[in-house]
């Protein structure tokens, strides 16, 4: 495996690096550090943002499942009450007519008593 060189920092005017002055470049980090903490700052207020929008949609989402959820049973409740209903009343219908019927039979039965047209055993 072939070795690179280390890369050799030139720097114009100075010989070595002690002659360099640092005291300027504290100052350019410190700067640096401060806009990339701002960068930062701004960068996570933007997450939150859109965490926030996207936590807003979310919820929005989940109420408008609820509500159609909510929708469909009661739909379904209204129409299990009313099947109900519906065969309570079917039920008094058909009694009533069963009773409609044994009145009618009666009363054709005591008519034709009367008209002396039976024949047979009578309940």
């Amino acid at each position: 495996m072939k070795r690179s060189r280390p890369t050799v920092l030139y720097l114009p005017g100075i010989r070595s690096l002690a002659e360099f002055e640092f005291k300027d470049d504290e100052k350019a980090i410190r700067h640096a550090a401060l806009e990339h903490r701002k960068w930062l700052d701004r960068q996570r207020k933007r997450l939150r943002k859109a965490a926030s929008e996207q936590w807003q949609q979310t919820v929005a989402k989940e109420d408008q499942a609820t509500e159609r959820l909510l929708n469909s049973y009661r739909a379904a409740m209204r129409n299990e009450m009313e099947r109900t209903w519906l065969e309570q009343q079917l039920a008094r219908v058909k009694k009533v007519g069963r009773e409609i019927a044994r009145d009618m039979a009666r009363a054709e039965r005591k008519e034709l008593l009367r008209r002396g047209v039976v024949r047979g055993r009578r309940k």
